[in-house]
């Protein structure tokens, strides 16, 4: 919210500005953990025989190399992970001239 006064002199003009920041102080989450192997178990390997061509013809299973890799889904997967700041207000005063 902005509010200017009317000039106080011919050169001189003052503005008044209010500003609220998650006005209601609610836990917004603002990025999701993304890392779907879990992080003790190493990366996931694609086969030997895999080519560039079969990524763009057929896709990659990784569910199904994960099961045959023994490799844990994270259990912080699709987790909230970074949330909204506080409340937070801000008063500014500008006098022009």
């Amino acid at each position: 919210m902005a509010h200017d006064f009317k000039p106080i002199h011919e050169r001189v003009n003052v503005r008044f500005e209010f500003t609220i920041f998650n006005l209601l102080n609610s836990d917004t989450a603002t990025n999701y953990y993304t890392l779907y192997s879990h992080i003790n178990d190493g990366q996931i390997n694609l086969p030997s025989n895999f080519t560039l061509g079969d990524l763009f013809s057929q896709g990659i299973d990784v569910k199904a190399l994960m099961k045959a890799q023994n490799i844990r889904v994270d259990p912080q997967y699709d987790q909230k992970d970074t949330f909204q700041g506080p409340r937070n207000m801000r008063l500014h005063l500008a006098i022009r001239f």
